[in-house]
């Protein structure tokens, strides 16, 4: 449903005396506002109207289709954390995950599991962590 071109020049409508108007149309208008008719008006309302909810209605999709993009991409990094988690990362000792850093075995006594990207704060001691006894 497209309306045509922007235009933008006089009204070019018969006036009272039968020259034609020369108030200034831009955009989509058909005519000024003194000569546009309650149809044209009504046509115009519901363009606009249309034109409004089809962006909105673009907008939701670009976002839910970014959204589903996004998703996507995580569970492809999330599964092989998960794997190099399961084959290298977790062991335990007495109850609590040892796990190692730079060549060095700590213990993790904390109420969780260590997972991948848990640092340390300072190098050769995880929080709640301490050394493994050799």
């Amino acid at each position: 449903m497209d309306e045509g071109p922007a235009r933008s020049g006089a009204c070019g409508r018969p006036t009272r005396s039968g020259l034609p108007c020369k108030a200034e149309v831009h955009g989509r208008a058909i005519a000024c506002k003194i000569h546009t008719t309650e149809q044209e008006r009504t046509l115009a309302d519901a363009c606009e109207r249309g034109y409004r909810e089809g962006y909105e209605r673009g907008r939701e999709s670009a976002a839910y289709g970014e959204r589903l993009r996004v998703e996507h991409l995580e569970r492809r990094v999330r599964e092989p954390e998960t794997r190099l988690d399961r084959e290298t990362r977790i062991f335990e000792v007495d109850g609590d995950q040892v796990v190692g850093v730079g060549g060095y075995a700590y213990r993790w006594d904390m109420d969780h599991d260590i997972r991948v990207h848990n640092h340390p704060n300072r190098p050769g001691r995880i929080p709640g962590g301490s050394p493994c006894p050799r």
